[in-house]
């Protein structure tokens, strides 16, 4: 139930993930298992997460920690930590999110899951970077990106290739910032990630905007523009 709940959060159908996630609760607490009982709370504050409702994101996650802690399940704690710290940003608490991944990398750097621990460390660059700390966002975001090449997550990687081009652009670095954001393009057009493509053609555009090119800046918001009114998707890239 729980795996369908977050195909269903894939999808975008808050009130089917809530229900499959709500109908595994009462089995988990019947069969008296505090790691599953913790991962279906995990589970519930997933479906608010994503759907906007962070308090009760908040409440859930904080339900499932000890559960999970007391189980002994520490890839499920990281998780959940993580998660947590998605949470705090999304409600603006951007230093105790920040606690929260490190609290996550902390225990991650001991359970060699690369993929994860890439997931958190982009979050961590993310987080350093809206507090205005562009060297620590570089170096935390650069070693995702490593992560991630190595993992040959290419998706994943164009994200965090978007979020090193946020990082120079907060420097006035823009040469680089604008490598970052083209490399970035490249992968989202080789997925067909039409979605990602705008949000980093218009990311493109503010930086050609910033070195005085307005014929490029023009370009490069109009191509952006075109593809947010055919997806009609005014979001930006998910914090994973």
């Amino acid at each position: 139930m729980v795996a369908i709940s977050f195909l269903y959060i894939d999808l975008g159908d808050r009130e089917k993930a809530l229900s499959y996630a709500a109908s595994a609760l009462p089995l988990a607490r019947t069969a008296n298992d505090r790691q599953l009982l913790g991962r279906v709370l995990d589970c519930i504050g997933e479906v608010h997460n994503n759907f906007s409702d962070k308090k009760t994101a908040i409440e859930y996650y904080s339900q499932a920690l000890p559960l999970l802690r007391a189980a002994g399940d520490r890839a499920g704690e990281a998780q959940t930590i993580n998660n947590l710290g998605v949470a705090y940003l999304g409600a603006g608490d951007k230093l105790k999110a920040l606690e929260m991944f490190e609290q996550s990398k902390g225990l991650l750097l001991n359970l060699q899951d690369r993929r994860t621990l890439a997931k958190v460390a982009s979050n961590i660059g993310v987080t350093h970077d809206k507090l205005g700390d562009s060297p620590r966002a570089l170096e935390s975001l650069q070693f995702a990106l490593a992560l991630r090449r190595e993992l040959g997550d290419r998706a994943a990687e164009g994200l965090t290739l978007n979020n090193i081009g946020s990082a120079y652009s907060g420097v006035a670095e823009y040469q680089k910032a604008l490598d970052a954001y083209v490399a970035a393009l490249e992968i989202h057009r080789s997925n067909d990630s039409r979605w990602n493509m705008a949000v980093t053609l218009n990311n493109i555009g503010w930086v050609y905007a910033a070195l005085g090119d307005r014929r490029h800046a023009l370009s490069s918001y109009q191509e952006s523009l075109e593809l947010s009114r055919a997806i009609q998707d005014p979001g930006g890239p998910r914090l994973r």
